[in-house]
Parts: C-alpha cells; sequence; structure tokens
C-alpha cells in the first residue's frame, strides 16, 4: 500500500513537467489541417486586425472580426478515481488545463474551430485582449455558460389610415 501511495505521489508531481508554461499554447485540435495536436508554439497578439498561432514555420491568422464564439475552460489534468485523488489532493492541489476554443469564420465564410491549451497565467490577458479586439465575440468561461441567442427582427406591419 505503501508503495502505492509513494508511486501515486510521484507520478502526480511529475506530471506538472507537461504542462505549458509562459507564453507557450498548444494547438489540441480542430478543423484547420496544417497543424496536428501537441504542436506547441506561440500567440501574436500584436496585430490589431488579427491572431496568429505561430508554431514550426507554420502560422494560423484569425482575424479578430470574423470570430464569433470564445470558450474559456478548465478541465483536471488527471482522473485519478477516489482513493489516489483524496490521497493527493490531502498533499497538493490537483491540477488543471486551461484551453480555448476559438470559434470563427475562414476567409470563404465557412464556419471553423480551433482548441488551444494555454499557461494558467494566460486567460485574464488573453480573454482581455479578445474582448477589446472582437466586439461581436460571445464569450464564454464555464462549461454550462450559453451565448445569449440574438433577437429575431421582426418586420413591422404597415398601418393604414
Amino acid at each position: 500500500m505503501r508503495r502505492i501511495v509513494v508511486g501515486l505521489l510521484v507520478l502526480s508531481l511529475a506530471t506538472s513537467a507537461f504542462a505549458v508554461d509562459g507564453s507557450e499554447v498548444m494547438y489540441t485540435g480542430g478543423s484547420d489541417s496544417a497543424f496536428k495536436p501537441g504542436d506547441v508554439g506561440t500567440f501574436e497578439t500584436a496585430p490589431v486586425q488579427e491572431l496568429a498561432f505561430v508554431s514550426g514555420g507554420k502560422k494560423l491568422t484569425i482575424a479578430y472580426d470574423k470570430i464569433t464564439k470564445i470558450d474559456y475552460r478548465q478541465e483536471v489534468a488527471h482522473h485519478l478515481g477516489i482513493a489516489p485523488a483524496i490521497v493527493v489532493a490531502l498533499i497538493k492541489k490537483r491540477e488543471r488545463k486551461h484551453f480555448i476554443t476559438l470559434t470563427y469564420a475562414d476567409d470563404a465564410g465557412k464556419r471553423q474551430a480551433v482548441v488551444f491549451e494555454i499557461s494558467k497565467a494566460a486567460p485574464r490577458s488573453l480573454l482581455a485582449i479578445f474582448a477589446a479586439r472582437s466586439p461581436h465575440a460571445c464569450i464564454t468561461k464555464d462549461e454550462y455558460q450559453s451565448c445569449p441567442v440574438a433577437p429575431q427582427r421582426t418586420v413591422a406591419s404597415t398601418q393604414r389610415p
């Protein structure tokens, strides 16, 4: 039993080495075929008109005005089960991964989506940049928070005199 507890402790402490740190961003999936899940790069947020993800000489640019939804969420990094989770929770806080999903329209007008893992310090600044530069985007921070539905416009009937 002691070996199992020690093994789980070592495993939980070692897994933090696999997290995204600092300004790194990891592409975890989406509709862009130029990147594969696990590609690590950086966001270029200096240009005012577009966001760029650069990794290994490849670049994905997304115009801020084409972004329709920004979804930020946190997930527990490792699901250990009840007993190991209790043991690890007594020693240290459980590690969480942070993800941002961007839904946007490409140049052809087709809807696209990309998911990035970001460092735990990045969400506050990235969400502020997205809110300032993507005024039409719906930003959600909770898993169950939905974007408000745009009201449907009705044609006003003309009144006869």
